[in-house]
């Protein structure tokens, strides 16, 4: 076992490592399950909306992340990065620095800030002030 599920302060379920990443290690592969276009006002009127990825050549499409991949929790200050393989249909999370044992294991799925993101999107205090501190 290289994950498990456990729960997250402040945003419900999140995945954590069961043993150390280094930087650059894959941590998951991911199948994805395309959408069709026919259901695709059905999503976005949906709780599915928070759980599914742009999908396709400009992101025009959508897909659902299997195995752990729709439960990763976002942060600014992430320590994974997902990327996609459309030819194989698959996602592909990789450590972008070392991951301890019993660490969230966090991305960011790259989205503005707006009022229609959920609750747990929206940047804690203390990461808006790194932020805010930080030089240019």
């Amino acid at each position: 076992m290289t994950l498990y599920i456990d729960m997250a302060p402040g945003k419900g379920r999140g995945v954590f490592a069961a043993k150390d990443f280094r930087e650059g290690d894959v941590i998951e592969v991911c199948p994805a399950l395309i959408l069709p276009k026919k259901d695709y006002k059905l999503i976005d009127e949906s709780e599915m909306s928070n759980y599914i990825f742009a999908w396709g050549e400009d992101d025009e499409g959508y897909a659902v992340c299997f195995g752990y991949g729709s439960i990763y929790n976002h942060s600014h200050e992430p320590n994974a990065k997902f990327e996609k393989d459309l030819e194989k249909q698959h996602f592909v999370f990789k450590a972008i620095r070392d991951i301890q044992k019993g660490e969230e294991i966090c991305t960011d799925y790259g989205w503005e800030e707006d009022s229609s993101l959920p609750d747990w999107y929206v940047p804690a205090k203390d990461e808006k002030e790194k932020k805010n501190n930080k030089g240019p």
